[in-house]
């Protein structure tokens, strides 16, 4: 069997690539809305949107450019995993 590929409940064989790219796909694209409704936030209160990526939504998390930086990392190493 090729690296990548499992065997599912079924019997079928299932691709991991094609498992794991729609869904780190939807991700990103809800990441991306959350950002422009930041941007879109900021620039309603007269702010620089730039402001929001040094904040942490609570006093334990890593600011927003480490969240960003985090996801994009394992989205490419699970692209990268998948396909060997």
């Amino acid at each position: 069997m090729k690296f990548g590929t499992l065997i599912g409940p079924t019997g079928k064989i299932m691709n991991l690539t094609a498992l794991l790219i729609p869904s780190l796909t939807n991700q990103l694209r809800a990441v991306s809305g959350w950002l422009d409704k930041a941007e879109e936030f900021a620039a309603g209160r007269g702010e620089a949107p730039d402001a929001l990526l040094a904040l942490r939504l609570a006093p334990d998390m890593f600011p927003l450019t480490t969240q960003l930086r985090f996801l994009a990392f394992s989205g490419a190493g699970a692209g990268v995993s998948a396909t060997g």
